[in-house]
């Protein structure tokens, strides 16, 4: 994309070009960083949380660092995920309370390219009436807001504390939707034996009528409610998480406060 074009950034999925170059090159996407919090600051009226997740091209540190950069000079806090699928930054937006989620990456596309997609605090895509502002804020002789708003911390860098228990919380999230395999919360606690009989409720996410499933655990195809027993240890559970974070940990943190109506 030239310099020519720069009031449409936004495609059908999010700003999408070669790494690097515009419009995701780093004075540019610093801008775009600072125009995204300077808009939603704006409607929300303080200044907001965001969360950065990333695939694992080359490209995308030095892209979240740049993002992080131009949001944390518009008094955002910013966090990251890490390396963490798209999904999952939509769900640990909604889920945890964050104002926005921003996704680096570029889906298919080959590796010298990269994204920058964002979600709301709904975990959808930003709607167009955002995307536009934010293009008008970038366009060339626009008088931008970018510069209304001064951070209050000399850190330029988004926060990487807590990249393990977002993808734990995540991981959680999955285990309990779509892995019929054990009582998350029991097989996590301290107090269980090393075994136990476990209920298991099942969804059926491939559509058709209700049924009782007798397959692999692993493949969960039964209906709505239906019950399985289940035998797991809590070293089975929480080898599916990040180093340094058990299932009863991650567990409060992968439930919403409302149903999230993600779907796998």
């Amino acid at each position: 994309m030239s310099q020519a074009n720069a009031t449409k950034l936004f495609g059908t999925d999010g700003i999408r070009g070669r790494a690097g170059e515009f419009p995701l090159d780093d004075a540019t996407v610093e801008r775009i960083g600072r125009a995204l919090v300077v808009n939603i600051r704006r409607d929300l009226g303080h200044a907001p949380r965001l969360l950065i997740g990333r695939d694992t091209r080359q490209s995308g540190p030095q892209i979240e660092a740049a993002l992080a950069r131009g949001a944390i000079a518009a008094s955002a806090g910013v966090e990251s995920a890490g390396v963490i699928t798209t999904p999952g930054v939509a769900y640990v937006t909604r889920a945890l309370g964050f104002d926005a989620g921003i996704v680096i990456s570029a889906s298919h596309n080959p590796f010298s390219d990269n994204g920058i997609k964002v979600f709301s605090p709904t975990g959808k895509k930003l709607d167009d009436e955002m995307e536009q502002r934010i293009e008008r804020d970038l366009a060339p002789g626009s008088e931008s807001p970018e510069g209304s708003v001064a951070s209050t911390t000399s850190d330029t860098q988004p926060s990487h504390d807590r990249e393990a228990e977002y993808q734990a919380a995540y991981l959680t999230f999955l285990l309990m939707r779509l892995l019929p395999a054990c009582d998350l919360m029991a097989c996590g606690s301290a107090s269980t034996a090393p075994t136990a009989r476990l209920q298991v409720s099942r969804r059926n996410y491939s559509g058709g009528s209700a049924r009782t499933s007798k397959s692999s655990p692993t493949r969960p195809t039964g209906a709505t409610s239906t019950k399985a027993a289940a035998r797991c240890t809590s070293e089975a559970c929480n080898a599916w998480l990040p180093s340094g974070i058990s299932t009863s940990e991650s567990l409060s943190m992968a439930t919403p406060t409302a149903p999230c109506s993600l779907t796998p």
